[in-house]
């Protein structure tokens, strides 16, 4: 069995292990922040891609949680719950909190992108990480504000990253054209 040393290089993000050099935090190559105009239109893509019954489904479901954990809470003597109509109250309103105000400020919130060695990292409200190893392919959208990456997904779901026209997208497209292949976009 082969031992191997640790040691520490000058870079605090980088390991010596024998012979290879591990990075142990990713090397970020893009930053940047998703144009407005492009949130609006992703928005109002995924609202309009939401059945009417989604929201109020969630708000039931959540109160069912709660309301649920609330009859337990009665078989510790140690726990004093609330009233019936006062913990349906609050489980009510917790729901349409949940189903209702955080979609609407998480719309609010600004999305950073971040491109790193073997993935994307988007930053809005949630986090939502893009391996390389999962997409297929990728392919520009221009608009007068800003362009649009269009990912295809391994399974044919695509993915839009929206990018304002500051970053250079020919070093950004030499970057993704060394993980994935160039694509034709969809009209």
């Amino acid at each position: 069995m082969e031992r191997f040393s640790w040691a520490l290089v000058a870079d605090a993000d980088v390991v010596r292990r024998s012979t290879r050099t591990v990075r142990i935090l990713p090397k970020k190559h893009f930053t940047w922040r998703e144009p407005k105009p492009f949130l609006t239109v992703l928005d109002e893509h995924e609202r309009s891609n939401r059945r009417w019954w989604h929201q109020p489904l969630f708000v039931l479901i959540i109160c069912a949680f709660t309301m649920l954990s609330w009859y337990l809470a009665h078989f510790n003597p140690t726990k004093h719950p609330p009233s019936f109509p006062a913990a349906l109250l609050l489980s009510l309103a917790l729901g349409v909190f949940l189903a209702y105000f955080m979609p609407w400020l998480t719309g609010r919130l600004p999305s950073q992108i971040t491109v790193f060695d073997r993935h994307i990292i988007r930053s809005r409200g949630q986090t939502q990480h893009i391996r390389f190893a999962d997409l297929t392919s990728f392919a520009w959208r221009s608009a007068p504000e800003f362009s649009t990456l269009v990912f295809t997904h391994r399974r044919g779901r695509q993915i839009f990253v929206g990018v304002p026209n500051d970053i250079p997208s020919d070093s950004l497209s030499a970057f993704l054209s060394e993980r994935l292949s160039p694509n034709e976009p969809n009209a």
